[in-house]
Formats: structure tokens, C-alpha cells, sequence
């Protein structure tokens, strides 16, 4: 994997950077943690649309352009495959006009914005548990420390916490949507219905795709699939640890955690009517 695995700069996102490909037509913004929008983009890369810079990953030396909308992807060993399946050394693709979407975290002001956008978005309970849960596997906090204690460190600059990130990022994108126009997709119907939430994106974007095209497309993005890659990476030593977990919906219905919710209560009570989940209580 290149030394420098991402490109903060607004610069670097503003367009795909590949040749025949002058400009994104959408945008799909998800919070930086644990939300499953991996799985759209790689069904999307399945049915063909390019997914260059994913989440401003520096990507951009290891596709190499064949002409014609035609790359070959090269990077030994890339740990990327454990979150789009497809991005293995000496794959070629063929790739599609259009849609060409940017995967980001960045909040809607950091870059001007495409005239499509989709909210990828997971229960905030589950997105803040999970990222802990991450945060201990890979070893960035000790086994030890909880949920709520990693939810209330730091984050980032302008944010006191990450409940405060996680907050502040599913508001101003609400906000930033319009109703009639754009798309919120919710990683819960994603795991439960997926062809059926697939679809629902695609007939969105007005993009053609048969019934067998589509089975295929989420049997590459599945769960399973970036778990076996996620195993065989460390396993040949690519990637020191693991990163996924079970990627369960609606996790935390069973497996509660009260001093999280209490931390959470009150800060999401619009947002969650607004996703369709239940409200945050302090107990249940």
C-alpha cells in the first residue's frame, strides 16, 4: 500500500482524477465511523460506476489507464480490498460513463457539492458502538475502555466529542439534502433487504440493471465477502489486524448500553425522527 493513504485536501476530491473522467455527477457522504457505505460502493464498482478516491483515499498512482475507460488497478497486498472487495492488485475494470459517484466523510461546506447527493447513514447508537469496537480491535484504545468513554474523547478539530461529531455531521447533512431530490439510505434496510435497497438506488439514479445484475452486485458487496478479505490480508501479513466486525442491524437492541444512551439522550431526537429510528432513551 502507497505510504500516503489520504488526501485531506479539498483540492485532491474535486474531481476523479482519471482520464475520461473530468467530473463526479453525485455525491454520497457518510460519518466517519462505522456505517456499512462500503457496501454501496462496492456493488456500485460491481455494476460498472468508477469509484476513484473513495473517503480521500490516495488512489490515484494505482490505477493505471488502459484507454477507453478501460484501468487496471495495481497495489500489492492493498488493505483497501477489505472494504471494496474488487480493489485487488491486477484487476482490471471496465468502467462505465456515468454515474460517477465521490464517497465522502467531509461535512457538505468543506467542497462544492453535485447536484445528487445520497446520506448513507447507520443507527447512532450502533455507528458510536461500533467505532469503539473497532477502535479495540485494531488496538487504538485498550479492550478495556467503553463505548461511551471512547464516544466521549476527542474526535476532531471543532468538535468536543465524537457524539458531538456524530451530532453535528447527520444535522448538517439533513439539512443540506433536498427532500425532493436526494436520497438518505439507511444501513439497517441495506442488511435486511438488500437487492430491494439496492434497487431503490438505482431506480433513483435512473440507472438500467437487470434482476440478475443486481443479485450479483450485492453478492460482491456482501458482508461475507469483505470478511474473507479481511481475514486473508492478515493472514498473509498485509494488514496487521482486523477491522470488521459482525455488522449486525440494530446491534444495540441486543446488546445494551445504557451509560452510552444516557450520554446520547437529547442530542439526536430530531435526528432520529428524521432517519425513521427509534428515539434514544436513557434505558430500556
Amino acid at each position: 500500500m502507497s505510504v500516503k493513504q489520504f488526501d485531506a485536501d479539498p483540492a485532491y476530491v474535486a474531481t476523479p482524477g482519471q482520464p475520461g473522467y473530468p467530473r463526479w455527477t453525485l455525491d454520497i457522504a457518510s460519518p466517519e465511523l462505522p456505517c456499512g457505505v462500503g457496501w454501496l460502493a462496492a456493488a456500485m464498482m460491481a455494476l460498472g460506476m468508477p469509484v476513484f478516491k473513495p473517503w480521500g483515499i490516495f488512489d490515484s498512482p494505482h490505477w493505471i489507464a488502459l484507454g477507453q475507460q478501460r484501468f487496471e488497478y495495481r497495489c500489492a497486498g492493498s488493505g483497501w480490498s477489505r472494504l471494496l472487495p474488487d480493489l485487488v492488485d491486477g484487476r482490471r475494470f471496465e468502467f462505465l460513463s456515468e454515474p460517477v459517484p465521490r464517497f465522502t466523510h467531509a461535512l457538505p461546506g468543506a467542497f462544492p457539492l453535485t447536484q445528487r447527493r445520497v446520506l448513507f447513514v447507520r443507527d447512532p447508537r450502533d455507528a458510536l458502538a461500533s467505532a469503539a469496537a473497532r477502535a479495540r480491535r485494531i488496538g487504538q484504545i485498550p479492550v478495556t475502555r467503553s463505548n461511551v468513554a471512547f464516544a466521549l474523547s476527542p474526535r476532531a478539530a471543532g468538535h468536543a466529542d465524537r457524539i458531538s461529531y456524530l451530532a453535528d455531521f447527520l444535522k448538517r447533512w439533513l439539512a443540506a439534502l433536498d427532500a425532493d431530490r436526494d436520497l438518505v439510505v439507511r444501513f439497517e434496510d441495506a442488511k435486511h433487504e438488500p437487492e430491494q435497497t439496492l434497487r431503490r438506488v438505482l431506480d433513483w439514479l435512473a440507472f438500467p440493471c437487470s434482476s440478475a445484475a443486481l443479485t450479483a452486485a450485492c453478492r460482491a458487496a456482501s458482508h461475507e465477502r469483505v470478511c474473507a478479505r479481511d481475514r486473508a490480508l492478515v493472514a498473509a501479513g498485509a494488514v496487521p489486524t482486523p477491522i470488521l466486525g459482525p455488522g449486525l442491524a440494530f446491534a444495540w437492541q441486543h446488546d445494551p448500553d445504557p451509560e452510552l444512551w444516557a450520554a446520547m439522550a437529547g442530542r439526536f431526537d430530531r435526528i432520529c425522527r428524521q432517519l425513521g429510528y427509534d428515539a434514544i432513551a436513557r434505558d430500556r
